[in-house]
């Protein structure tokens, strides 16, 4: 029974998340927790439930081998499952992580960061704080384009999938960032962005997501500094309780970015 009951809910998840259709996905998802949880636990929960079963056991009597020979089975049949269980959510988790996240709204919305500018000025920076330029319609895009599964997933899983979300969002702006000329206080406008990110998706959330953004968060304290030498206060010895995501390369090509830090300031630093 253990092994037919598994090979077919492996082939119907397989299936489904082939689909890439994110209503399949969930209502097979659904379904199979559901027979896992309640008839197939039933049904291996059932010879254990055996009256007089202790006594059967211990005072012997006709069929007792039988007996121990069934509820041996049933031990050995949880046993397995339990594994099963865990190799099968193993395997639907690799599956679901490898389909690209496709939500044109936000997509739209980092392709539109590509195009602001981080070269600011006192009053640009200023005027940011009023008129947001990106961060919270991209914010609005992700709600409006996530949110509604909450109900139809499992905490775990929708935490899975706002992870998967975060996860697409960062590498993007990863890369749009690198891409990218700033003044101090454009690095300032970046970790102004950062945070809100950070506060906004914490709210979504069970899991930590702060670690997700260190890259970013890093890129912009390099890009807040006032000279070229002040990234040796927060490197190496100095780091302090900080780990470092960035590799000396990177913090060499983040300071480049920095339209007032000279070249050959940033080729002699010692990092």
């Amino acid at each position: 029974m253990v092994d037919d009951v598994f090979y077919v809910l492996q082939s119907c998840c397989r299936r489904a998340i082939s689909t890439s259709n994110i209503n399949s996905v969930i209502a097979v998802l659904s379904s199979a927790v559901s027979l896992l949880g309640a008839e197939y636990s039933e049904a291996l929960q059932q010879k254990m439930r055996e009256p007089n079963l202790g006594a059967k056991l211990f005072l012997g009597g006709v069929g007792v081998q039988k007996t121990g020979t069934e509820i041996a089975t049933a031990l050995n049949n949880m046993d397995v499952s339990s594994e099963y269980a865990l190799k099968l959510r193993h395997e639907i988790e690799e599956q679901c992580a490898e389909i690209p996240v496709r939500f044109d709204a936000p997509v739209e919305t980092t392709n539109i960061v590509a195009t602001i500018s981080y070269e600011l000025s006192e009053a640009e920076y200023a005027d940011n704080e009023v008129n947001d330029p990106w961060v919270q319609r991209l914010l609005h895009a992700v709600e409006t384009n996530v949110a509604w599964l909450q109900p139809l997933m499992t905490a775990n899983n929708y935490d899975t999938f706002v992870h998967l979300v975060i996860d697409f969002i960062v590498k993007r702006l990863e890369v749009i960032m690198m891409q990218k000329r700033f003044s101090q206080l454009g690095g300032l406008q970046l970790d102004r962005d950062a945070r809100t990110l950070v506060s906004h998706f914490s709210s979504m959330t069970q899991r930590t997501v702060r670690d997700k953004f260190s890259r970013l968060t890093q890129m912009a304290t390099i890009l807040n500094l006032e000279k070229v030498s002040e990234i040796l206060d927060f490197w190496g010895e100095n780091s302090g309780p900080m780990t470092w995501r960035l590799t000396p390369a990177e913090v060499r090509r983040v300071l480049g970015l920095r339209v007032d830090f000279k070249p050959e300031a940033i080729a002699a630093l010692k990092l």
